[in-house]
């Protein structure tokens, strides 16, 4: 179901769903096409949604949701403690404390099964604001040392990518040297020399993180390994030895990999965008 379908069935609205998106309490399965994301929810998307907001009815916070999805073992704990602490107007929490009050809270094992024995007693109750108009630059009851901890594990996993892709990178432009380098020496000419030194600056651009090199090196190494195969066709029309075919396949698999290192890999493109910039 695309979006608007799912915000049809649920009643929920559009900028809700994305807000539960982004704080991860649904992973909706998403296709990248033509360089744009998709999302395709489900029916399981759809009661999962309608679980959640049955409990920010109830106003249990977003990382309260998110901890008993993650460990159902907790629970209990997390609705007991509600009961004793709820941070919205004097109106609502009346209302809250006495169905959590009134609530068997035993034995549950997940939270379908707590918004189920909720369900009627929240379905009287407004979803709290912050679900209704979204503040997304902001991460729901996360304290500072916890805000600070997120940034500083996003910035390590930012710094491992980068240092992957550097790899990645310096790895294709010194096998595309050396690549070019034994062409040189095995058909030396002047126009081997002009062709050498193209390539060395290719593979030097690429490493400053000239981005469109990689679509040149990707579709050149391709381009290079078929017409490798025309000329050998041409030069022994009655047949090719195995030798050639082994060293022809070897050389397109290469072709490829590189091609989808150079293209799709992430930590490539995080190495190119920050040598960009």
């Amino acid at each position: 179901m695309k979006i608007k379908e799912i915000s049809a069935l649920t009643g929920l609205t559009e900028r809700t769903i994305r807000f539960y998106e982004e704080r991860s309490l649904i992973q909706p399965r998403t296709e990248r096409r033509n360089g744009r994301e998709y999302r395709d929810y489900s029916a399981s998307d759809a009661e999962q949604l309608m679980v959640i907001a049955g409990l920010r009815r109830l106003h249990f916070s977003v990382e309260e949701i998110r901890e008993m999805q993650k460990y159902p073992g907790r629970i209990a704990r997390i609705a007991e403690e509600a009961r004793r602490s709820r941070r919205i107007d004097a109106a609502d929490q009346q209302k809250a404390a006495s169905i959590l009050e009134r609530a068997d809270l035993s034995g549950i094992r997940d939270i379908t099964e707590l918004a189920h024995r909720l369900k009627e007693a929240s379905e009287m109750l407004p979803l709290p604001q912050t679900d209704i108009s979204p503040d997304f630059g902001r991460m729901d009851s996360e304290s500072r040392e916890e805000k600070q901890r997120a940034f500083e594990e996003y910035e390590a996993r930012q710094k491992s990518r980068y240092e992957t892709g550097k790899r990645l990178v310096y790895l294709t432009a010194g096998i595309y040297t050396v690549y070019g380098l034994l062409d040189l020496i095995l058909n030396f000419s002047f126009g081997g020399i002009i062709s050498f030194c193209v390539e060395i600056g290719l593979s030097i651009a690429l490493c400053c993180g000239v981005r469109w090199v990689r679509w040149w090196l990707a579709i050149g190494n391709l381009l290079s390994s078929f017409l490798l195969l025309l000329l050998a066709f041409e030069a022994a029309p009655e047949g090719l030895p195995g030798w050639f075919w082994a060293f022809w396949a070897v050389s397109l698999a290469a072709s490829i990999i590189t091609a989808v290192l150079l293209i799709w890999n992430k930590s490539v493109r995080e190495f190119l965008y920050q040598q960009a910039n």
